[in-house]
């Protein structure tokens, strides 16, 4: 019986904990999701967004809205990018059903990485830990919050939805991807190992065709995972990355991105693989300034307590030589993933791509933290036991996740953390006068006695909610596809110079 009441209270402990740390993740979250309030599209999603639009002003149902949606898919493949799968997403984004509905981008975007994340938490949980389902909601929330605090461009990553979803659940599904391969190692010729091969194979196939920059980052992880699993005889992994290479090669020989590439040509952008791969080395200089600072740390803070548990319940599992291959593939990834923009374009890309970098950076360096303490397990350097037997080592690891994400959320660091930024905004009321600003803009482009309409620009805009202004010819994108969003206005921009 006094067994039993210790247990029900060890259980009811662990419950605390964990409520504690989502309330401290909720509450520096709070205000990313309340500046969301005045957010309105803007440049690409109305291009993308123009098909489904027009479907729901005809009366479309689901079926009109996922043949638009496949129409878009169509152009992007044939005119624009390649891109199959990220334009399906894209051209479905919330300002179709009105301006003020695209608000739930932000919403949209952080519970699709948020399930993702939970979804290949759950699988390393269930393999390496055998915690409840509350931690595992629990560390997802931890570690997608401690991510989007610090994102290179949040105004990229969290609100525009054409920058966001065109790379952001990306990432996230390459961490699923690996997942589900470590599932299959448990059972790879039992019918649930094939059918999550099944699963593996199709999101591969699916990465390929988002973005250029996480497809290949999704190859060259399952390169270094083959060539593991290649010195024990299993060769299952070759299915997934030959679903991987197949779709990369979809996309990338596809018309919409050879039309793309031969623009940057027309701008004389340089494409020797040479110039690539030194430009690549040398940014690789100011990448430990850059990334590993002090909020870098904190974050390593926030994922070294469970780090050490899977070390200290799975010893057996790591190598006792210390992990060298782990370190050389996070400096092979995120190279390979500076070259495919700089390749392309002549410079390492734009906010949104290096979202995912500076994510798959955080992401590796996470994997290779684990990898480290599980070289320390395996070798005996640590007395793991003696640690996970104190009486407050659970409350030590709440103050270390606690302090990890609250250091990420206020320390400086020489940038603003996004959620700062925007309480900052709210407080101010920049963010209100922002959006006040745009929902005039957009009664004008609605009023239907105006033909040609002529805005001035935007005063203070937000660094968070605003991504381009639009341009003085009203031939140019996008203020082609407003106009056409708008029942065939020209829409320009009023010089105040």
């Amino acid at each position: 019986m006094e067994m039993n009441q210790k247990v029900q209270q060890n259980r009811q402990k662990e419950r605390n904990i964990y409520i504690l740390a989502i309330l401290l993740c909720l509450y520096v979250l709070k205000p990313l999701f309340q500046i969301a309030v005045y957010n309105r599209p803007g440049m690409d999603d109305y291009g993308y967004g123009l098909r489904a639009y027009m479907a729901l002003n005809n009366g479309g149902g689901v079926l009109s809205l996922l043949k638009a949606a496949c129409d878009t898919v169509k152009w992007a493949y044939t005119s624009f990018s390649g891109l199959y799968t990220s334009a399906f997403m894209l051209a479905l984004h919330p300002g179709i059903w009105g301006e003020k509905a695209y608000a739930l981008s932000t919403w949209i975007i952080f519970g699709t990485i948020y399930f993702l994340t939970f979804w290949s938490v759950f699988i390393l949980n269930r393999n390496l830990l055998k915690r409840s389902v509350l931690f595992v909601a629990t560390a997802s929330l931890v570690l997608v919050t401690t991510i989007v605090l610090r994102l290179p461009s949040p105004s990229q990553g969290l609100y525009w939805y054409n920058g966001a979803m065109n790379y952001m659940p990306f990432a996230f599904m390459i961490v699923l991807n690996l997942c589900l391969l470590l599932e299959v190692d448990s059972a790879p010729d039992s019918r649930k190992g094939k059918r999550l091969l099944g699963v593996s194979m199709v999101l591969s196939f699916l990465i390929s065709g988002g973005n250029h920059v996480t497809s290949f980052a999704n190859i060259l992880l399952l390169l270094f995972v083959a060539a593991y699993k290649g010195t024990r005889k299993q060769f299952y992994v070759l299915l997934p990355l030959l679903t991987a290479c197949v779709g990369f090669a979809i996309m990338y020989f596809s018309p919409g991105t050879q039309s793309r590439a031969a623009f940057f040509a027309g701008e004389g952008v340089s494409r020797s693989a040479v110039g690539t791969i030194i430009a690549t080395l040398r940014r690789w200089q100011y990448i430990p300034g850059e990334w590993m600072s002090i909020s870098w740390m904190l974050s390593m803070l926030v994922v070294t307590p469970t780090a050490m548990e899977v070390a200290y319940k799975n010893r057996e599992r790591f190598s006792r030589i210390f992990p060298i291959g782990p370190l050389v593939m996070t400096f092979t990834v995120i190279s390979g993933m500076l070259c495919v923009p700089h390749l392309a374009t002549g410079f390492f890309g734009e906010g949104r791509v290096m979202n995912v970098i500076w994510i798959a950076f955080v992401l590796l360096s996470w994997f290779d933290c684990f990898m480290i303490w599980g070289w320390l397990a395996a070798n005996d350097l640590v007395n793991f036991r003696a640690i996970f037997e104190k009486k407050y080592c659970a409350a030590a690891a709440l103050l270390a996740v606690c302090v990890g994400v609250f250091g990420v959320f206020r320390f400086h660091d020489g940038v603003m953390s996004s959620s700062l930024l925007a309480n900052q905004e709210l407080a101010h009321g920049k963010a209100a006068y922002y959006g006040q600003q745009m929902d005039e803009r957009i009664e004008k482009f609605k009023d239907p006695g105006l033909i040609e309409v002529s805005v001035t620009p935007i005063q203070e805009p937000s660094s968070l909610l605003f991504v381009a202004e639009i341009e003085e010819n009203p031939l140019l994108w996008p203020n082609d596809v407003m106009g056409t969003w708008y029942g065939g206005k020209q829409i320009s921009l009023t010089n105040v110079e």
